[in-house]
């Protein structure tokens, strides 16, 4: 890295005061809310990898890829504010995102993409495609979806990533 950079970036700090960052943070939440949220992310995540995974060697093809969204990527791309983060599944002809709404309940939505694989802006409105509510249990997390019902996480993949793939 030259010289000159450095202290070209070095003058924009003199030049622009860097203001503290300010983050919209979601009502209600606890430090024990937080984590139990990033711990079923960081699981809804793992699983959805492995069944990436799976699915690309079985279609002998990299078909379905797999990303962690941050809180600022939610607010800034998808206009999704006060979150805590969030992951998206991609698809040659769809996406889905899963984002926190409430401090135990995520939202799953989906998005159908054009021929070109460019998401279609106005064309199609994002669909919600489940809403899962979570607790703690002694041997881990529930999952509920908004009719009551118990799932499993693997289950709720499977089921997503069978919306993902479907013509």
């Amino acid at each position: 890295m030259s010289d000159e950079f450095k202290e070209e970036i070095k003058r924009l700090t003199e030049k622009f005061q860097v203001r503290p960052k300010q983050t919209a943070k979601p009502h209600g939440l606890t430090r024990e809310k937080d984590a139990d949220f990033r711990a079923v992310l960081d699981e809804f995540l793992r699983i959805s990898k492995e069944g990436v995974c799976i699915y690309n060697e079985s279609a002998n093809e990299e078909a379905l890829a797999v990303y962690e969204l941050s809180a600022d990527f939610l607010e800034i791309f998808l206009s999704i504010p006060g979150r805590r983060g969030g992951l998206a599944i991609v698809a040659p002809g769809r996406l889905a995102v899963f984002f926190d709404e409430d401090p135990d309940l995520i939202t799953v939505i989906g998005k159908l993409r054009s021929n070109d694989s460019n998401i279609q802006a106005n064309t199609n409105k994002s669909l919600q495609l489940i809403k899962i509510s979570f607790s703690r249990t002694n041997t881990g997390y529930e999952y509920k979806d908004n009719t009551g019902k118990t799932l499993s996480s693997e289950g709720i993949i499977a089921v997503i990533m069978g919306w993902l793939v479907s013509t």
